[in-house]
């Protein structure tokens, strides 16, 4: 496994991953789950295939607290267990009542290989259908090259609730993104999105209607990411020319999904070596990136962190001197992200502070404080806040970065109401 850097590691909360087989990976579940934990996966599913790996997806799931669990029979499996159907889905019926058992999957259809006959795993796939109607659990479909009939068989037991039908991995078309949105049905785009050559994929994204708000700088490059991190990051001189690929691939990647903010932080304060001076690398890699992100229509935004709960020996916490470095670097395209979280812990004063740097201010994040909670939890009060941020004419996206203390519907249902 790469080794984690703080450059590929998510923003906090983090997130999870909804889809993973720590089963074939012949690792040990508590390395993996220590490397998942050092790029901010917090938690894991872990998806059965056929009886023994949806036995241990459930094992581990029981095991271990930030592990859950998806059990079924892959398309591609169906045929070898096709005459011991009842009892091996009796099995997969029992595990399914485990509460850290969250989805019936992978199941559907595979029309790609010819594994397991269509009728086959047309009669499996209706099976897990039922299974996961009766359980109340999401339905974590695989499919390849067999759209049309997935859609039909799914049809058979409309309507579905919202969120209970994810589409692993989606491989169809913009046509087919339309009407999966329309039905409620949740789509996976998964790294091949960002391919060149996956112009088609990309279309369906943008049907799906999914806008994404804004992403992290990063590189396919892992070495070039570590070596970039060890050195010191933007704070570092030398790192000018990297943060600026960096810039450059990030852009290439996402922009053909309609992303347009890019996120980066400035790193971890060096040791001996003079603020002043980190403080103007830091400038000159924004200035050197400066020019790319205007000739591509996007904007850079600097994102301010807490030192005194989640980011001790960061070198930027405040949205004061941030606003001060961007003034220096003196573009429209490279502005601030600001996180109410954050600057609630390190300098208060939010709606002042809100309004006072909103010419600098590209996206903005929230959460609760203490806790990082949503809306409601703590001490901030939103309805003010975002009135506020409202009243001032900003047109960016506001992002919710918390950690939900209840299911995600009821989280945003609560989010909801305490801006009414």
């Amino acid at each position: 496994m790469p080794k984690a850097t703080e450059d590929a590691a998510l923003p906090e909360p983090g997130a999870f991953d909804a889809h993973t087989h720590m089963d074939i990976m012949g690792l040990p579940v508590d390395g993996i789950l220590a490397a998942a934990r050092a790029v901010g996966i917090k938690r894991v599913v872990n998806v059965g295939c056929d009886l023994a790996s949806s036995r241990w997806a459930t094992s581990s799931a029981a095991e271990y607290p930030d592990v859950y669990a998806a059990v079924a029979i892959h398309p591609n499996e169906t045929g070898a267990v096709y005459a011991e159907r009842e009892p091996v889905l009796a099995a997969i019926t029992a595990l399914a009542e485990s509460p850290k058992v969250v989805a019936i999957g992978e199941t559907g259809l595979d029309y790609y290989r010819d594994y397991s006959a269509r009728d086959v795993q047309q009669a499996w796939f209706r099976a897990h259908i039922e299974l996961a109607r009766r359980t109340g659990k999401t339905l974590m479909i695989h499919d390849r090259d067999a759209h049309d009939d997935v859609l039909a068989i799914l049809a058979e037991y409309a309507p579905w609730p919202p969120y209970s039908v994810i589409f692993h991995c989606f491989s169809g078309d913009a046509a087919m993104a339309e009407r999966c949105a329309r039905e409620g049905y949740v789509m996976s785009f998964a790294g091949n999105v960002t391919f060149k050559n996956a112009v088609p994929l990309q279309e369906a994204a943008l049907a799906a209607n999914i806008p994404i708000a804004a992403c992290s700088l990063g590189s396919r490059d892992t070495k070039r990411l570590e070596a970039y991190t060890a050195s010191g990051r933007l704070l570092n001189r030398r790192n000018a020319s990297i943060f600026a690929e960096n810039v450059q691939e990030t852009i290439e990647a996402m922009t053909p999904l309609g992303v347009s903010t890019f996120i980066t932080t400035s790193g971890l304060e060096l040791p001996d070596v003079p603020r002043a001076d980190q403080r103007d690398a830091l400038i000159e890699a924004l200035r050197t990136a400066a020019p790319i992100a205007e000739k591509a229509g996007v904007t850079i935004v600097l994102e301010p962190l807490n030192l005194l709960v989640d980011h001790q020996g960061t070198y930027l916490s405040s949205s004061h001197e941030a606003a001060e470095i961007l003034t220096e670097v003196h573009s429209p395209n490279v502005k601030m992200l600001f996180d109410i979280y954050h600057q609630q812990i390190t300098e208060g004063h939010i709606i002042a502070n809100l309004l006072a740097y909103m010419p600098l201010i590209g996206h903005i994040h929230t959460a609760d404080n203490p806790g990082r909670h949503e809306f409601g939890t703590g001490e901030i009060n939103y309805t003010q806040v975002l009135q506020a941020v409202d009243e001032s004419g900003y047109t960016g996206y506001v992002g919710l970065e918390y950690k939900p203390t209840c299911a995600t519907a009821r989280s945003l249902a609560g989010v909801y109401d305490a801006l009414r």
